[in-house]
């Protein structure tokens, strides 16, 4: 039996979630368009209304570490005299000169924006949406408002800005950068810093959204602070049912029935536990049920640029064709069970969980291999294969489940046994070829069913030539639908260049039915010269 969870093709396209406001007032506000969830991509437009959908106005006290991020539409240094245009991000306070935002919010279309255009706003509750009011903050009960000018700008080297407001999520990762302030912000009750997160995946669980974002996408600004608990979605859920996918190390994702975040939102917080775990990037649309994708500031690809490295590590990418394979498609106590982890980029390592998915029991936590014992009989059991690199640690969607395991040990001669001999000439000559075959036979009591023959060449040879089969990693690899008695392989392999002279592992192969135990050998040969 296999089960395999493949991922749909990645074809949504998301939109950024800046948000662009005119203004005839001498101060203008920050963040420009950027890959990743609807933003207003044309500074200049009618104000667009800054507010999360479906929260609940709060004062600052309750999110002290949110920020509102202006920018200049023309470039100019905030302050230059004279009508202009200006737009909006929000961002997150995580030291007293350092503020953490979204890459797309520095960015108006392929073009950095200067340091000097950027203010940025704390310790506020509410401001101005009136046309030509410049955002200009409107002091409530309890808060401080603070304002500063920003001295330099870091973006994540990994992001890539492009024109317009709309990219895919592969297009958008990294969406990351840090403000430093031109003087540091005073803490109080309405402006605290929010800490950084431990190193790890994307997130699962609870956090709460903030900003100053439009209430609807298109909609109107009512100048109000809003918040929003969001429900954390299992990231490693394909893009075509609201996940980021294979991109999962790098996104947090949330998805509510109550709301989301939307135009204005963009670089602002994603909040658990007193954490920060994602940046407000982007999203299909705004609304409830609508999937907002975040960066994942837990991912040490991006943890360790906002903590000071030009050049952190990458990420793992991948988990398309994981896969939890059986003897047979009913499988018994004493059978095993492997987890495929499919396929990955940047060179990960691999753990694998199987968890009973009746009660979500996790049965076995580390290798790829589960033996299922006596308690497992009716218990229906899955996997999920986990990918670490220096850079994150991502994960692959849980395989479907197996039917319930059955108690006991299958009849005789329901099973199949395999047996493999690979046989080569006892000696080969340096800078010659050897020829080999892997005969696996049938000695069960039935027809050994999708019958898979690899073969790993030793550390001194190499593939030269075989008789059909597919390059898998340094295996070549064979597939037979059944064997009843007996089926031969025959394959070439050369002497690597420069191989020292002397006994050595030639080839090691296995053999495995979909229905049967594996079954392995290893041929050794002795190189002269």
């Amino acid at each position: 039996m296999s089960v395999d969870a493949r991922p749909l093709a990645r074809a949504r396209r998301l939109t950024l979630l800046a948000v662009v406001a005119g203004a005839a007032a001498v101060v203008p506000s920050a963040a420009a368009d950027a890959p990743l969830l609807r933003t207003a991509s044309t500074i200049g437009t009618a104000p667009a209304a800054p507010r999360i959908v479906g929260g609940s106005p709060v004062a600052i006290t309750a999110v002290p570490y949110q920020v509102r991020i202006r920018v200049r539409g023309d470039g100019q240094p905030w302050g230059t005299p004279g009508p202009f245009s200006f737009a909006t991000c929000g961002g997150a306070v995580i030291a007293p000169d350092t503020i953490l935002t979204a890459a797309h919010c520095t960015f108006a279309g392929v073009n950095r924006i200067p340091p000097a255009s950027f203010v940025v706003d704390s310790g506020f509750s509410r401001l101005d949406p009136t046309p030509g009011a410049g955002g200009a903050v409107i002091p409530q009960a309890g808060d401080t408002a603070q304002t500063r000018s920003v001295a330099d700008v870091r973006r994540h080297p990994r992001y890539r800005s492009r024109e317009g407001d709309q990219a895919t999520l592969a297009q958008l990762t990294d969406d990351v950068a840090v403000l430093r302030l031109a003087a540091p912000l005073r803490y109080d009750a309405a402006t605290q810093p929010v800490a950084l997160p431990a190193p790890g995946q994307s997130p699962l669980g609870t956090a709460r959204v903030s900003g100053y974002g439009v209430r609807s996408g298109g909609g109107t600004q009512d100048g109000g602070l809003y918040a929003l608990d969001v429900p954390l979605l299992d990231a490693a859920i394909p893009e075509a049912k609201g996940g980021a996918g294979e991109l999962n190390a790098l996104y947090a994702v949330t998805r509510s029935r109550a709301g989301s975040t939307c135009q204005g939102d963009s670089g602002g917080p994603v909040v658990q536990a007193g954490t920060i775990v994602g940046i407000v990037s982007s999203g299909a649309a705004c609304g409830a049920g609508q999937s907002g994708f975040h960066t994942n500031v837990a991912a040490p690809e991006v943890l360790r640029f906002v903590q000071g490295e030009a050049n952190p590590p990458l990420a793992p990418v991948g988990g398309e064709g994981v896969a939890l394979r059986a003897p047979t498609s009913t499988p018994r106590t004493g059978d095993t069970l492997t987890c495929s982890p499919g396929s990955w980029t940047n060179a990960p390592t691999f753990t694998f969980a199987f968890t009973d998915t009746r009660d979500g029991t996790t049965l076995q936590s580390g290798p790829a291999t589960y033996l299922l014992k006596p308690a497992d009989a009716g218990r229906t059991v899955a996997c999920t294969g986990y990918a670490t690199t220096a850079g994150g640690v991502g994960r692959t969607p849980q395989t479907p489940a197996t039917p319930a395991v059955i108690g006991g040990a299958a009849p005789a001669a329901a099973r199949t046994r395999l047996r493999l001999a690979l046989r080569a000439p006892a000696v080969v000559r340096r800078g010659g070829s050897i020829r080999v075959e892997a005969q696996v036979r049938n000695v069960g009591g039935s027809r050994a069913r999708g019958v898979r023959t690899c073969v790993t060449p030793g550390a001194r040879f190499v593939v030269a030539a075989s008789s059909g089969g597919v390059r898998a990693g340094g295996r070549r690899c064979w597939r037979t639908s059944s064997v009843r008695r007996a089926t031969t392989k025959t394959f070439r392999l050369r002497v690597r260049a420069g191989a020292r002279s002397g006994p050595a592992p030639l080839v090691t192969g296995t053999a495995t039915a979909t229905n049967g135990r594996t079954a392995r050998d290893v041929a050794r040969v002795t190189i002269r010269r």
